[in-house]
């Protein structure tokens, strides 16, 4: 978290994981308008799945991720912050009124009473998220346990769209894998998503059959677009 949070944004990150303590939720949004974005910071008690919900909710309400930073505390709380990105969709993030939505579109899946599988099978009939017209380029899945002691790495290469990082988290999270850190980028219409993952006991991803399985799972999730696999050792 240190490494990767900018030293001013912290005081107010202190304040919304002491406010999720206590309340359950807490978000903020903040417009950056200059470079063409707008942060949405969540501050909740972690949970399985939980940046697939986020990352679905944000994807339903139109928004388009190009960063993100996740965290978890000790105790729990998970601290993930979303840079959503202006170009070509300057309305839908500055829209106050549609923030406003969003959170309690979160505050219903987060509380069960609406289903998220539900709300992304409306938000992705053909014209709703995919809207934006962008080269098809080769997308590629490498998985590698030697970036990390700790965690198996999974790297993303694919063209941007919206909606596209939901399907990755919710594909890792159907893998029965757990996210303790994302790495998000976006260089014009290409992404690095890259994803530190553990299965659900904590320990890395070993046995090379389930490298192959994460690999062709999320290729599936890519498609139709074409690419190719590496798989690291």
């Amino acid at each position: 978290y240190f490494l990767t949070t900018p030293e001013a944004l912290m005081a107010d990150h202190a304040v919304l994981v002491r406010r999720a303590r206590q309340e359950g939720l807490a978000t903020s949004v903040a417009h950056n308008e200059a470079y063409e974005y707008s942060e949405f910071t969540v501050a909740t008690p972690d949970r399985p799945g939980l940046f697939a919900i986020l990352t679905g909710v944000l994807a339903a309400r139109g928004m388009n991720i190009v960063g993100a930073r996740i965290a978890t505390s000790e105790d729990g709380i998970a601290l993930d912050a979303f840079r959503v990105s202006h170009l070509e969709r300057r309305a839908v993030a500055l829209d106050e009124d549609r923030w406003i939505k969003t959170r309690e579109l979160l505050e219903d899946v987060l509380a069960g009473r609406r289903d998220l599988a539900e709300v992304m099978a409306r938000a992705e009939k053909p014209g709703l998220l995919d809207k934006k017209r962008v080269p098809r380029v080769a997308s590629e899945i490498v998985v590698t346990n030697e970036v990390s002691d700790e965690y198996t790495v999974v790297d993303v290469y694919t063209h941007d769209r919206v909606g596209l990082l939901y399907r990755i988290a919710q594909a890792l999270y159907a893998l029965k894998l757990d996210i303790h850190l994302a790495k998000i980028s976006t260089n014009v219409d290409q992404v690095l998503d890259v994803f530190y993952v553990t299965d659900l006991t904590g320990a890395k991803i070993e046995n090379p059959t389930r490298h192959a399985q994460i690999e062709k799972r999320l290729m599936q999730v890519l498609a139709p677009e074409t690419g190719t696999l590496k798989t690291g050792t």
